[in-house]
């Protein structure tokens, strides 16, 4: 009678555990998950943090860089990669994205430091354009600083990218 009982216990508690693993795999396909990305040159230096863990550094530590000949491109793939963003510029399902870029550059000459500075704020409208083919944008912010007669170069992107598993299964059947 009593391993009766312990068995019936038993067997409660592998429920109970069952519809746990259910529900967190439930709550994890529907509440949208934000990825904190930072993208980082300053000094000289290149990091890819993800919640402030440097990813650059532990995918590419002691890896030595192979030189080899360009691989030519297959227009196959070209043309099916085109089509699949075709499809997916129009989707109501895509990750919604908040970006701020910082920008400090300077150049040693103060008339190409202007020019550049212009190039640099026309591209505004085409980097929206390009994020709008893949994410959602909720915000962007894109700050410049020229610095005139010092040869510098800092850049910062901060993103928060909101993904939502069921959204990109439901994708892949549809592409």
């Amino acid at each position: 009678m009593v391993i009766l009982i312990k068995v019936q216990i038993w067997r409660i508690i592998q429920m109970l555990i069952f519809l746990l693993i259910l529900l967190i795999i439930f709550f994890l396909l529907i509440v949208p998950i934000p990825l904190k990305l930072k993208i980082l040159y300053k000094n000289k230096k290149f990091g890819i943090y993800l919640y402030n863990i440097n990813i650059y550094n532990k995918l590419f530590k002691n890896r030595k860089i192979k030189s080899s000949s360009p691989k030519r491109i297959n227009i196959k793939h070209l043309s099916s990669l085109l089509s699949s963003l075709s499809s997916f510029k129009n989707s109501k399902l895509k990750p919604i994205i908040k970006l701020n870029i910082n920008l400090t550059y300077g150049l040693d000459d103060a008339a190409y430091t202007a020019v550049l500075y212009g190039m640099l704020s026309s591209s505004y409208p085409l980097i929206k354009n390009l994020l709008s083919t893949i994410f959602k944008i909720k915000k962007v912010n894109i700050n410049i600083t020229p610095k005139m007669n010092d040869c510098i170069l800092d850049f910062e992107l901060n993103s928060i990218i909101s993904i939502n598993l069921a959204k990109i299964i439901y994708m892949r059947f549809l592409i």
